[in-house]
């Protein structure tokens, strides 16, 4: 556009046209009409700013003014919130677009993307396949090319795991790194907003916007660079093909220097996983009521629960009477993080590594459907959906660590899969660093 060879015009016409010819895949729950973005793209402001009136997806659960926030649940829907959230805010300021609201798995509580309001999203590598979620329809237009990049969010690894099973870059960051109000709440010390695209670089100047405080990110050379490889537990039960895929990237790794260190993260992982489920139920209770009140909405927090039409997430929030955390529980649950927080920065200073590299996701793409969102095929047994599709993804959202998910490979059907590094709490640049260098590495 800078260089005049394309027009924002045309741009954003041939994106339109990408986005009706994939409309099959259901990846948005509003579309802003293309007549209102070429409008908005002709005031000239837009020429200024570092997105250049370029349109971004926005996961349905982070507020916009001019399109409704639903979190794709029954109670909210058709309601628009009184202000953009913050991240939307910088987003509009560095002169991007919102080219519209994506389908999300109900109030962000499940993978799949399976949502009885919307319609299911589709992957775009087999429409018939989820897309994961809960920012699914958000990694699925990214994907399909219909945008170049979007905002989900990630509290366990809802960026991340669409990511991997959409072929293209997740990224969490530090918790804290972005400004979070404006977003539909699930937990209060996990959800962070969390950039998606198609390359490494993308994600770096989407960072940048939404951070507030660019940092210069260097891709690092890998010859010396120590990477610490959790054998145990996250490269057992692994898919055979994904973990076919995966020990190829870690040998491009190694080829190209770094030194792999095997690290034993059990211990940690056990910790998260206790405290996971008790943590987000507790918050949810208490901040999602606070939102409401915000916006001015005359709901309740059991006006929500009961309009719940999806019954994975109905089993989590039952009818909203019921408080099924107590204090004490909560208390307990975040003893526990603050143990497996230090726990994690004693491994990374034990092994003297600066980050971790682990499959995604044990598992590719599963089939949409109501008995994908209960369990799903693993190793010719049935085993439960979230906890399978978020056991490596949970480490990161529970302890604030940034973490980003990017292509690793393909299964012999054409399936993305990914590989994540993640590292300390603050560490965004060299993890977002080490991602640059490794993208080039497995895919030159």
């Amino acid at each position: 556009m800078r260089s005049g060879q394309i027009s924002r015009s045309e741009y954003l016409t041939a994106l339109d046209a990408r986005g009706d010819a994939c409309a099959g895949l259901r990846v948005f729950a509003y579309r802003v009409p293309a007549e209102v973005l070429q409008a908005t793209a002709a005031d000239g402001a837009y020429g200024g700013g570092p997105l250049a009136g370029i349109p971004l997806a926005v996961k349905d659960n982070i507020d916009t003014v001019d399109a409704p926030t639903t979190a794709g649940t029954e109670a909210l829907s058709g309601r628009s919130p009184r202000t953009d959230a913050a991240a939307v805010r910088r987003i509009r300021a560095a002169s991007g677009l919102v080219a519209g609201k994506n389908v999300m798995h109900e109030l962000a509580l499940g993978v799949t993307s399976n949502n009885p309001l919307t319609g299911a999203a589709g992957n775009p590598h087999d429409p018939a396949l989820i897309p994961g979620g809960s920012s699914g329809g958000t990694a699925a237009a990214v994907a399909a090319g219909i945008v170049p990049g979007g905002l989900g969010t990630d509290t366990g690894g809802s960026a991340r795991q669409p990511a991997s099973l959409c072929g293209i870059v997740g990224f969490r960051p530090s918790l804290g790194r972005y400004p979070g109000d404006g977003v539909v709440p699930l937990s209060r010390t996990r959800d962070t907003i969390g950039p998606m695209a198609r390359s490494v670089d993308d994600v770096v100047l989407l960072d940048a916007i939404l951070s507030g405080a660019p940092a210069a990110v260097t891709a690092s050379a890998l010859p010396g660079i120590r990477i610490g490889v959790p054998h145990n537990p996250f490269y057992r039960d692994l898919d055979p093909e994904v973990d076919a895929v995966v020990r190829r990237a870690l040998d491009l790794l190694a080829d190209a220097g770094a030194q792999l260190v095997p690290v034993d993260l059990s211990e940690v992982v056990a910790q998260t996983e206790e405290t996971g489920i008790d943590t987000v139920l507790y918050e949810l209770r208490r901040d999602l009521p606070t939102y409401l009140v915000e916006h001015g909405y005359d709901l309740t927090y059991e006006d929500v629960c009961r309009g719940v039409r999806s019954p994975d997430v109905r089993e989590l929030v039952g009818d909203g009477t019921d408080d099924p955390v107590d204090l004490q529980s909560y208390q307990s649950s975040m003893q526990q993080r603050e143990w497996a927080l230090q726990m994690y920065r004693t491994l990374l200073r034990r092994h003297a590594v600066g980050a971790l590299v682990q499959p995604t996701c044990p598992l590719p793409a599963r089939p949409i459907g109501r008995e994908t969102d209960t369990t799903v095929e693993l190793n010719g047994r049935r085993v439960p959906t979230f906890p399978t599709y978020i056991r490596h993804t949970n480490v990161a959202g529970a302890l604030g660590l940034p973490a980003i998910s990017l292509p690793a490979g393909h299964t012999s059907t054409g399936l993305p899969v990914g590989i994540e590094l993640n590292a300390a709490p603050g560490d965004d640049t060299i993890v977002l660093g080490l991602a640059r260098e490794a993208e080039r590495v497995l895919h030159s």
